[in-house]
């Protein structure tokens, strides 16, 4: 047994995981498993699908088609910015099932899950790497690519109910227990342990756990977001009992699966049967069945972790494993000869290629001769996971809508232009009708005003604003231009009698941000759940806030201490946005700020820090809604490379917002003032929210340089516990003025 030195985020000390090495039997068996594997290659014929070679936020290029059915495709892909001997490093690219990509909840669930899961690291663990976002394929997750095989072809080049040696699957069940104890030290839960989701590389020396909580998250979203169907996650028959009675899911749950898995792996099949709510009965009802004679060693090891009640299990997964491993002693080796191995399994893997191409030449006849019908039945007749050609009815229907669309935006675009508003509402009507392009439009058809007094006034409105006329004496409203943006902080900084950019003592650079009215979150189509109701606020003062987040050099002069020092993905310098600062740090440093300058310094609350940020826009990001322009205005995923010389950049560097301010896009994530409550935006007020009164977490904004695009949305919101410290958490000051 080896071991691999990593380190835990968020400032955990650093400690040594052990490595499990498989024994020589189990290396011997995958080995054979896969020399026989040969790829399935196969063509997609949806337009705007994703497919070979297509590049998703100019980084990723889709290579092969590894897998594909209800739980998402699984793309081979190039990663141009991570490198490995002078080429492209090859990654996996995960996208959502076509029928949840452009479901936002689905999306918000698969985006929650990457932000649990992305910080572990564990040698059993695939790690992963990054999450986007793209138009066609949605939210795609992107992780370490495991040339290997899956437990569940090892099972099936095994001969009908026949299991693995127990000198192989030991280290095997040893490898994911090590994972799971240290994932549930970290608060994260599989919620999916079975065969498909246990990789083995070729060369028999690693094991690892995939997909943690991926796939259940992706079946839960398919069972809420249709009707009929009741949610819940994991595979039916690997689910706990209180899983299956719909309870709160906790570590036991996995334990139960890796029980199931265990006794699949040594028997060939699992310990209970059926289908359906049968199946259902029998897990949460039914006794543990006897384990064949060779096994019955095992017996009582497996009556405790399979016991319904999730107290009654092992404290932990490794004491499962051990009491295995004790057990092992009274066990016989149930052995299978090489040779049938090998023979199985270049069975298997022909029958299959030989079933797809049939079914594949059989289609395209069909639809040849406009049978669409038998196309399908043909279609259908490929497994799942390598069901992905559609019939041509459904691609002609795509073209026509597609064309439908292109018309009608073009017709809208015009009444825009010309400020033609009849029957501009009833062409948007019409085009939110065409699916999938319904949810980006709701937003449109609020901002068409519905009759022609209405339309005159949007009219002159629009025109005194872009022209910069408001009269910056009255409160600003938004969305405003960034000329009306600049007058009313000349105007504000005229009326408190100071200049509208000054510096303190400690070199920090402050700009005047004047009062106003603005619409807080996204709306309802748009955005995470924690960004909703969208609801008008005030900030009825005016305040100053700092051009960029506290830099290394501003916090070393004033607190005397490096937090930084020794941490993991930092770059050093005096102008770098400062980070691993906790909460409570940044607190401690507006105090003793406050002290030596005697001016008041605080955290922005979350409503100053939006209004900031918008200066006047209701878009995406304050420079619109164009992603394509943010690395104009930020660091992020797209524009900073993943390697051992990443980490927070020095700020200042990309152009800054309408009220002048840099980097509220990117960079670092910014801890603000408010306590996080879920329910605080429908409730709250509309003047000067301050956030909760109580809570035991705080809000961070902005995204940072390793998040992707969607979480630089200037609505986006982050939570933290006040303590911790991590890569890319900073922080900005508010200087008050009133």
């Amino acid at each position: 047994m080896t071991g691999i030195t990593i380190t835990i985020q968020g400032g955990a000390p650093k400690r040594t995981v052990p490595v499990l090495r498989p024994s020589s039997p189990f290396r011997k068996l995958l080995g054979q498993t896969m020399s026989n594997q040969e790829p399935l290659r196969t063509q997609r014929e949806l337009p705007k699908e994703p497919g070979q070679g297509t590049v998703l936020q100019n980084r990723y290029r889709l290579q092969r088609l590894l897998g594909a059915g209800g739980m998402g495709h699984a793309w081979l892909a190039e990663d141009s910015m991570r490198r490995i001997d002078g080429g492209a490093a090859q990654v996996v690219v995960k996208l959502l099932p076509p029928d949840l990509r452009r479901n936002v909840d689905a999306n918000n669930d698969f985006r929650r899950e990457y932000g649990k899961v992305w910080l572990l690291s564990h040698p059993h663990i695939c790690k992963l790497f990054d999450m986007g976002e793209d138009r066609a394929a949605g939210c795609f997750q992107v992780m370490q690519y495991l040339p290997g095989a899956t437990l569940r072809d090892l099972l099936r080049s095994q001969r009908e109910s026949v299991g693995l040696a127990v000198d192989a699957v030991l280290p095997i069940v040893q490898a994911c227990g090590s994972a799971l104890d240290y994932a549930h030290g970290q608060r994260v839960l599989h919620r999916d342990v079975k065969p498909e989701n246990v990789m083995c590389l070729p060369d028999g020396q690693q094991v690892f756990l995939i997909d943690f909580g991926l796939a259940a998250e992706i079946r839960s979203s398919q069972s809420r977001y249709s009707r009929g169907q009741i949610a819940r996650s994991g595979t039916d028959m690997y689910m706990a009992p209180e899983q299956w009675h719909g309870q709160i899911q906790t570590a036991p749950c996995d334990q139960w699966a890796l029980g199931i898995l265990a006794w699949e792996l040594l028997t060939g099949q699992t310990p209970f049967q059926g289908s359906g709510m049968a199946l259902g009965f029998a897990i949460c009802q039914a006794a543990v069945p006897a384990l064949p004679e060779p096994l019955r060693a095992f017996q009582p090891v497996f009556e405790r972790v399979l016991q319904k009640d999730p107290g009654s299990r092992y404290g932990s997964c490794q004491e499962f494993v051990t009491s295995l491993q004790r057990a092992a002693g009274g066990a016989g080796p149930v052995v299978v000869p090489a040779a049938a191995v090998h023979s199985d399994l270049a069975g298997l893997l022909e029958r299959l290629q030989a079933a797809v191409l049939a079914a594949h030449q059989q289609a395209r006849q069909f639809l040849a001769a406009h049978r669409y019908p038998e196309a399908v039945a043909s279609l259908e007749q490929i497994p799942e996971k390598h069901r992905h050609l559609l019939d041509a009815e459904l691609y002609q229907r795509c073209v026509d809508c597609q064309n439908e669309v292109q018309s009608l935006e073009q017709d809208i675009e015009a009444s825009v232009d010309g400020l033609r508003f009849e029957g501009l509402r009833q062409k948007v009507q019409r085009l939110q009708e065409l699916l999938p392009w319904r949810t980006d439009l709701a937003p449109l058809l609020q901002r068409i005003p519905e009759s022609p007094v209405s339309a005159a006034a949007t009219r002159d409105r629009g025109r005194r604003r872009s022209s910069g006329g408001e009269d910056s004496g009255l409160l600003l409203v938004a969305p405003f231009s960034a000329a009306a943006a600049k007058a009313a902080q000349e105007a504000a900084a005229r009326r408190l009698g100071r200049a509208e950019e000054w510096a303190n003592k400690l070199g920090m650079k402050f700009r005047v941000i004047p009062a106003g009215t603005f619409l807080m979150g996204s709306p309802d189509d748009q955005g995470d759940d924690d960004e909703h109701p969208q609801h008008k606020v005030t900030i009825t003062k005016c305040f100053g806030l700092g051009l960029h987040t506290v830099t290394q050099g501003q916090w070393q002069k004033l607190m005397g201490t490096t937090p930084w020092k020794g941490q993991d993905y930092v770059k050093e310098g005096a102008a770098v946005a400062a980070t691993y600062v906790s909460w409570d740090d940044a607190v401690s440093f507006c105090q003793k700020l406050s002290a030596s300058e005697g001016v008041r310094y605080r955290l922005p609350t979350e409503a100053e820090w939006e209004w900031s940020c918008r200066a006047g826009t209701t878009t995406a990001y304050s420079f619109g809604d164009d992603e394509e322009q943010l690395g104009k205005y930020a660091w992020f995923d797209g524009n900073v490379e993943f390697n051992d010389e990443a980490g927070a950049q020095k700020v200042g560097q990309k152009l800054a917002n309408p009220f002048g301010l840099y980097d509220l896009h990117g960079n670092v994530w910014e801890w603000c003032q408010d306590y996080r409550d879920d329910d605080y935006y429908a409730e709250s007020p509309t003047e000067d929210p301050a956030g909760p009164s109580s809570g035991s977490s705080r809000v961070l904004r902005g995204g940072s340089w390793f998040y992707e695009s969607a979480t630089l949305r200037s609505a986006c919101r982050l939570v933290y516990s006040p303590g911790s410290r991590l890569h890319d958490i900073g922080f900005r000051v508010v200087c008050e003025l009133e």
